[in-house]
């Protein structure tokens, strides 16, 4: 029994030796880079100033009345502009009473520059991907759109929300 004790020890040890060949390991690193907080500001309110009845009015993202919006975030990142534009402005003293605003193509520009002068046009109401300066992190947003009061608008100060929604994509 000794004899048989022996050659299955040995057996089982040439077993795990040749096992041993068949397992390899190694390691790898795991890192992360946190990008910097996302900052956006509202410069300045769009502001159409005074509607005739029956008539409309329109602001370019380029007029002094755009409004404005200045983003700072990690420099050279790439990031989703989008807007939540509203459809009409409300009477301020009758949220029922509405005046139609519209957006399109070109009513909004980005620039990596605080003017919209050389910057980029593209439609408010479509997301844009745009990268922040690669040195500072900066970009600013100019918003426009067309304002129509009906003939018989009802007269008074009308307001809405524009809100711009900025999120990192290309990191």
């Amino acid at each position: 029994m000794s004899q048989s004790f022996s050659a299955f020890f040995a057996c089982a040890i040439l077993f795990l030796a040749g096992l041993n060949g068949a397992l390899a390991q190694t390691d790898i690193s795991t890192t992360a880079d946190v990008l910097q907080s996302l900052q956006v500001e509202a410069t300045g309110d769009l502001d159409f100033g005074s509607v005739v009845a029956g008539t409309s009015v329109s602001v370019a993202p380029g007029d002094a009345d755009a409004g404005s919006y200045a983003i700072q975030g990690d420099p050279g990142a790439e990031v989703t502009l989008g807007f939540a534009l509203p459809m009409v402005l409300e009477l301020i003293t009758d949220p029922s009473i509405t005046m139609p605003i519209n957006f399109g193509a070109g009513d909004a520009v980005f620039n990596v520059a605080s003017e919209p002068a050389g910057g980029t046009s593209f439609d408010p109401a479509v997301d844009q991907t745009a990268n922040l300066e690669g040195s500072t992190g900066n970009l600013f947003v100019f918003v426009g759109g067309e304002l129509t009061a009906g003939a018989s608008q009802e007269p008074g100060s009308y307001e809405g929300t524009i809100t711009l929604t900025v999120e990192y994509t290309g990191f």
